[in-house]
């Protein structure tokens, strides 16, 4: 056996291997979990094996970039809310409700609404008349109110109430000249330094006249409205009972019942209040111990430009007869109409000689119904009896007035400084008269002879050509004459730190005060080149005469139609 194994024992092993592998693949190929059973199995498997291939073949699929979460958020925090479209929002507070009662701090809205202003030309001033807005509740409910006294009360946690109150207190009226340059205070009867205070509850301004208005002269006239409320502190957390937004015009933003105190501070157009000090004629008002004071914005301007009247005077001179009192030599003029109104002319001048104090201007002669007297372009050129009857006396002749023909701005040098003052050019011992009609006075003065100015740029008003006062009145259109005046309006001497009303000229420089006339122009001292210098003086408007229909020809020829103007305009 031994010598069996030795000589043939790896062909056994062999065989055995050969044995045990055949086994193996045997076992394989009858196992039903290796190999498909059918056919159709097999191909089914194989066609997922290409779709998976497939699949890997392609493009993998690349992801969006996530939206920037944080950068959105971001951007619209940064947006600002205009408040008055949020208004009611933030009224709309979870912890109210109608009718509640509650400690916290509510606002209520006062409408100062702006009056407004007419004014009428007169024989030598100006009638300005002011109209106070309307006394009316406000758009926004009983939390904005508008008029003349105005109570919100509100009740509180216990039983305790708490009142805040808006009221009308004045009126501020101003004045600009020109159309141009800086408005000022209405110096008349019934306005301190244009401040009107109200000494009555019917809470209406009366009509203000304007006495020594310029001739032919622009003059435009505004007003605002003086408040007192109980309104929010300028600084620090509002108060109970300090509660009221004084607004400047008509609220138009959107309100439900309260303002909440986060928001008061953010509302365009609240005024603010003003020191009781800095209003005159105060003293007659006494404030609430809460209570502030306010000034709303100016009204449109009303504007007048001439004066107009169906009858004019105009002062010839004053006379002292022998030691007794003074009689007066007056011209009258008056627009005749006839039974239906239709304006048939003027009158010529009629020279009314002898007359004192106490006489009613126009009276005819005892017996007669009126005053014989030509009218201007009558076609007959004959008399009229006119009625000169007026309402006017006379109610002071005065032969020692002071009439100021212009204001002229000079240098001189004070402790080896140039600065620059007021020079008047005026008269003394000057003829007067006031009259009255029952209501108002007025002053006319005597008609005078002008010169032109020796430095026309440096004076106001202009005086560029000789004038002859009583020639104008008595040859020229009455409806262009105005009264003379005593005092023009007075130059206004500005600091050299403060900016010109109507802009900086370009070659504006100086350190010593400047004046600025009341017709916008600017007078200074330039101390660099060392010369008084002044905005331009604007040359009389010379209008063009009107070319009568049919005269249109150029060069002095005829008409294309061949026919001549006819001469005169006529």
């Amino acid at each position: 056996m031994k010598v069996l194994l030795m000589q043939h024992g790896e062909k056994l092993v062999l065989l055995i291997v050969l044995i045990i592998l055949g086994m193996w693949i045997s076992g394989v190929n009858s196992d039903g979990k290796t190999l498909p059973k059918k056919q159709a199995e097999k191909i089914n498997i194989d066609k997922k094996i290409k779709e998976a291939k497939d699949y890997t073949a392609k493009p993998a699929p690349i992801p969006e970039k996530p939206m920037d979460y944080t950068g959105v958020i971001q951007n619209r925090l940064a947006v600002l809310v205009d408040f008055a479209d949020t208004l009611q929002w933030l009224t709309a507070h979870p912890d109210i409700v109608e009718g509640s009662t509650d400690d916290r701090t509510v606002f209520s809205i006062y409408e100062v609404l702006s009056p407004s202003v007419t004014a009428e030309d007169e024989v030598g001033s100006i009638l300005v008349t002011v109209e106070m807005p309307d006394r009316r509740g406000g758009k926004g409910g009983d939390e904005v109110q508008t008029g003349d006294e105005i109570e919100w009360e509100r009740a509180l946690k216990g039983g305790k109430t708490v009142t805040n109150t808006a009221r009308w207190l004045g009126v501020k009226v101003e004045y600009q000249v020109g159309g141009k340059g800086a408005w000022r205070p209405l110096k008349s009867v019934g306005l301190k330094d244009g401040v009107h205070i109200f000494r009555d509850e019917s809470m209406t301004p009366p009509e203000f006249r304007h006495n020594g208005v310029q001739g032919k002269q622009q003059y435009s006239y505004r007003a605002s409205l003086i408040v007192a409320a109980t309104g929010v502190r300028e600084e620090g957390p509002a108060e109970l009972g300090e509660e009221t937004i004084v607004y400047d015009g008509e609220y138009t933003g959107q309100i439900d019942r309260f303002v909440w105190a986060q928001g008061a501070g953010r509302i365009k157009g609240r005024l603010k209040a003003v020191e009781p000090k800095t209003v005159p004629d105060m003293h007659r008002v006494t404030l609430g111990k809460t209570e502030k004071l306010y000034i709303g914005r100016a009204g449109e301007a009303g504007t007048v430009e001439q004066t107009e009247s169906d009858i004019i005077f105009a002062v010839k001179q004053i006379s002292a007869l022998g030691g007794t009192d003074p009689t007066l030599r007056v011209y009258m003029m008056k627009m005749v109409r006839d039974r239906n109104g239709k304006i048939l002319g003027w009158t010529e001048a009629l020279e009314i000689k002898n007359v004192k104090v106490g006489d009613k201007l126009g009276t005819p002669p005892e017996g007669q119904k009126g005053i014989p007297v030509k009218l201007r372009n009558a076609p007959d050129g004959g008399l009229r009896l006119v009625n000169f009857q007026t309402d006017w006396v006379v109610a002071d002749l005065n032969i020692e007035g002071r009439r100021i023909y212009y204001y002229e701005v000079k240098k001189k040098n004070v402790d080896g400084k140039t600065i620059l003052y007021l020079n008047e050019k005026a008269r003394t011992n000057y003829h007067v008269v006031t009259l009255n009609n029952g209501v108002e006075n007025i002053q006319i003065i005597r008609l005078d002879k002008l010169t032109p100015n020796r430095n026309p740029q440096f004076c106001y008003p202009l005086i560029q050509q000789k004038v002859n006062e009583t020639e104008e009145f008595k040859d020229g259109d009455p409806t262009e004459f105005t009264q003379p005046i005593l005092e023009p309006e007075k130059p206004v001497e500005w600091p050299a730190d403060k900016i010109p009303p109507d802009g900086v000229p370009e070659d504006f420089q100086t350190d010593v005060p400047y004046f600025v006339f009341a017709d916008g122009r600017i007078v200074w001292y330039d101390h660099v080149n060392k010369k008084m210098k002044s905005t331009e003086v604007k040359p009389p408007k010379v209008e063009e005469p009107e070319v009568p229909e049919g005269g249109e020809g150029e060069d002095g020829e005829a008409p294309p139609d061949g026919q001549e103007p006819p001469p005169d305009g006529n």
